[in-house]
């Protein structure tokens, strides 16, 4: 998809455009198009020959304007923008929308690594998305479970069994009973004990269930199994 600009310069003029930051001026042609800050991006042939190899970073020059599916390259990036929902997107796509034209008649050219971070990370951020959406409905699917069984006496070990059955991942036992006390709330009464699996029974069922008695040791109303 981008390919390395071995040929001279074009003779057109560069492309500008302000920074939204500072009072820099952006241009197309001598800066990556992907960092955060407006830096030089020198191509293969327009090192000095005296620069080491070594302090060369790699840059390559845009030189397509449509993808596969035929949607522009400006638009596929402008979506990459969206999906980050970051500072580095919303600077990216403030230097794409003041391109004159496509990207590649712009002459942008980029640092290979700045490339590959921007797209990585955007994919990155959408799989978190995809993942957290994904486990949103396996919590509301295993509360939907508890919440048709009220008379049973739920453990947090059958609360996890059911959760990760639903697909959920991302919720440690602790905190997707937490949760699950949360969205229930005053309806729910959770009974712990170090060493054995906390007890979640939903109030209405209590006394079909258990036996509450004081705990007149700890000075203290405590709910205890008896």
């Amino acid at each position: 998809m981008l390919k390395e600009e071995t040929n001279e310069d074009s003779n057109a003029g560069p492309k500008r455009l302000r920074s939204s930051i500072g009072g820099d001026v952006f241009d197309f042609q001598k800066h990556c198009l992907f960092c955060h800050d407006i830096t030089p991006c020198i191509l293969p042939n327009e090192h000095d020959p005296k620069v080491p190899q070594q302090y060369r970073v790699p840059a390559s020059r845009v030189t397509t304007d449509k993808m596969g599916d035929g949607e522009t390259y400006k638009q596929y990036l402008l979506d990459l923008c969206e999906k980050r929902g970051d500072e580095l997107g919303r600077i990216v796509r403030n230097r794409i929308i003041g391109a004159p034209s496509d990207l590649h008649a712009a002459d942008a050219k980029y640092h290979r690594s700045c490339n590959a971070n921007f797209h990585r990370d955007a994919y990155r951020t959408t799989m978190i998305d995809s993942k957290g959406s994904a486990d949103d409905q396996a919590f509301a699917e295993t509360v939907h479970v508890l919440g048709c069984d009220r008379s049973k006496v739920w453990n947090s070990l059958d609360v996890e069994a059911v959760y990760v059955d639903k697909g959920g991942s991302v919720m440690s036992r602790r905190v997707l009973v937490e949760n699950v006390i949360q969205h229930f709330a005053e309806n729910m009464l959770a009974l712990h004990s170090p060493g054995v699996a906390t007890l979640l029974v939903f109030r209405k069922h209590v006394a079909t269930n258990l036996r509450l008695v004081d705990d007149d040791q700890n000075g203290e109303m405590d709910e205890c199994i008896r």
